[in-house]
């Protein structure tokens, strides 16, 4: 038993209740969750602000439990005739109790939050009318208020740890005064306080996780409680930002908003705007500082690890609005490409559910978004202008006694990497093995429709066959040259440059040992020249229209419902060339066929030359083999 007692408040004692919580089933009973709660009290004019009389002690112990509660002192055993703080479920049964009470009025004019109660008017006289309703329904239940917290007709006030009012959602000047007269610390506990202090504002706070980035290292492992020179100019700069803490705003029901992604070398940060106005204004921050595996990944996953994140935090936001994804990066197409990583394929399918969309990135003038100008702040030099959507790809083919492969490293312009390999099945010589590498990253590059692009190879051979400066005799290459040349017909844009091996060592080291696990490995089991592209006319619509026009230009049907379970569906599936193909999570990805082709496909394996005739679940396992 303690005798607890805050900052010019009444003594309170409290009783351990370990054992009682460890014998007690969780009330399942959910909370409100506080970020949507105060969201819904922004735009009022006028409002008042309550708080209950020693909150768990309004609710009466059933008579049959209050012995489980005794407790002994000096003086004798006690035991509870109401509800004790410390109970694990005291929370949710308040909770339960609030709801019921307020029933009529939640959402309407009043938001609850176990004790605390913000009754809110857009105007005067309506608030004449909500707050006697208020306190006539506390009296008709006998719940009492304790004045000393309350204040009643305000135009702004503390609900939640938020400053709210008719503006916006403000953080909490108590919060920030905490931070601002804090002195520099010294120790891991002092570090890990300011951590705690900082996370509470995090929504306020653009780009947080790089902006405190020195403080959550300081606790990493062996530079634990090292208060540096970089803690204490990022401490500084902290201070200063809170000065001018954002002001942010609750979107309407029916509101498209815009989401913009950053990365950098240490953390992935977003920012959640309002579009209704003719200036953006900022709804959430989010920021994640990535993990020793995540900053592994390349940096177009990054961002796409940005969304997938920011999605989790701000679920109710995905849920409710159609979400206007603001980027200068392929993110649709990467999401749907099986070749850049198989974590992609999860992601693809828990991001489904929500209704996404991917808009280019234009000029950047609103003051919240300063920090967004660039989606990548990594260490790696940015691009020139002339160079402003030039894409980069080095390739590399080898073969040899043990091993024959190919390794291709596609760089955007502002500096994203992906990464793909392929083994080759069949014999093929070095050349040939350089001019699959040139193929496959050809065709890597138009599958992410990709128009202007520079070539490196290390091959001085395929580039001048290509360059059309070496004649080709061979007739294996003429086949592959003449393949590459209807690939490179297909850019506004090419160049191709020989450069020495020992500039390409990545490439050429990859390419005979083999692809990291992290990333996915290609197999061909013949010759590019030889999956030749059978071109159709126009054809009948099928199932399949619908999910090509989305993965191929981003078009979505009008019914919001159906834009749902079109996203869901297309989270199965990968365009590869211009192909169609179902991903699996045992097997193979498999390629999607129009009813003609798929009679074509059955009547060749029932009764071709090498026909068995089988019945039709025979028939799908081999078709699917």
């Amino acid at each position: 038993m303690v005798d607890q007692c805050g900052n010019g408040e009444k003594s309170q004692w409290e009783v351990e209740n370990v054992r009682l919580n460890q014998a007690c089933p969780k009330d399942t009973y959910p909370l409100p969750r506080i970020d949507t709660m105060v969201d819904r009290t922004v735009g009022y004019e006028v409002m008042s602000f309550l708080d209950a009389f020693s909150g768990y002690h309004q609710i009466w112990m059933a008579k049959e439990d209050e012995e489980k509660t005794a407790f002994i002192t000096d003086y004798g055993t006690y035991c509870y005739k109401v509800m004790p703080f410390g109970l694990k479920n005291a929370g949710a049964t308040y909770q339960r109790m609030i709801d019921a009470v307020f029933k009529n009025q939640r959402g309407r004019n009043l938001e609850a939050y176990i004790d605390d109660v913000l009754v809110k008017s857009k105007t005067l006289t309506e608030h004449f009318g909500d707050l006697p309703e208020t306190l006539n329904t506390l009296r008709r239940y006998n719940l009492k208020l304790n004045p000393a917290k309350c204040t009643f007709g305000a135009a702004l006030g503390k609900f939640l740890g938020y400053l709210v009012s008719v503006r916006g959602i403000e953080a909490n000047p108590d919060k920030i005064s905490a931070i601002q007269s804090m002195p520099s610390p010294k120790t891991a506990k002092e570090i890990q306080k300011l951590a705690g202090r900082i996370n509470s504002l995090g929504r306020f706070i653009s780009k947080a996780g790089d902006r405190c980035f020195p403080f959550f290292r300081c606790l990493r492992n062996n530079k634990k409680g090292q208060w540096d020179t970089e803690c204490e100019t990022a401490f500084i700069e902290l201070k200063k930002y809170l000065t001018s803490a954002s002001i942010l705003v609750a979107p309407k029901e029916g509101t498209v908003l815009s989401l913009y992604l950053g990365v950098s070398d240490t953390a992935v940060s977003a920012v959640l705007l309002d579009n209704e106005k003719a200036v953006q204004h900022p709804i959430f921050y989010t920021s994640h500082i990535l993990l020793d595996t995540e900053s592994l990944y390349p940096t177009l996953e990054k961002l796409a690890l940005a969304l997938l994140i920011t999605a989790r935090k701000l679920r109710p936001y995905f849920q409710s609005h159609t979400i206007q994804v603001v980027t200068g990066q392929p993110l649709l197409k990467i999401l749907h490409t099986p070749e850049v990583s198989g974590r992609l394929l999860k992601w693809s399918v828990e991001l489904g559910e929500y209704d996404i969309r991917f808009v280019p990135r234009t000029a950047i003038k609103a003051q919240a978004l300063a920090d967004f100008v660039a989606e990548f702040s990594t260490t790696e030099p940015p691009p020139t202008e002339t160079l402003a959507d030039l894409w980069s790809l080095h390739v590399d083919g080898a073969s040899g006694s043990q091993s024959q492969g190919a390794w291709i490293l596609l760089t955007s312009p502002m500096g994203a990497t992906l990464h793909q390999a392929a083994t080759l099945q069949f014999r093929a010589t070095n050349n040939q093995a350089e001019y699959e590498a040139l193929i496959a990253g050809l065709k890597f590059a138009l599958s992410l429709a990709i128009k202007r692009i520079q070539v490196f190879s290390d091959s001085l051979l395929v580039v001048n066959q290509v360059n059309q400066t070496f004649e080709t005799k061979d007739e294996v290459l003429k086949k592959y040259l003449q393949l590459a040349r209807s690939l490179i017909s297909s850019f506004e844009n090419f160049s191709l440059t020989h450069v020495p091996r020992e500039e390409n060592q990545v490439a050429d080291r990859l390419a005979k040992e083999g692809l990291p696990d992290l990333h996915r490995t290609q197999t061909f089991e013949r010759p590019s020249f030889e999956c030749t592209e059978v071109s159709s006319g126009k054809q009948p619509p099928c199932w399949m229209d619908e999910i090509l026009n989305y993965l191929k230009s981003g078009t979505q049907p009008d019914n919001r419902r159906e834009v749902q379970k079109l996203k869901l569906a297309c989270a199965r599936y990968a365009l590869i060339d211009g192909e169609l193909y179902r991903r699996s999570y045992a097997k193979p990805l498999t390629k999607c066929l129009r009813p003609d082709e798929a009679l074509k496909v059955m009547e060749a394996i029932h009764r071709g030359e090498c026909g068995t005739h089988a019945r039709g679940r025979s028939l799908v396992m081999r078709i699917l083999r």
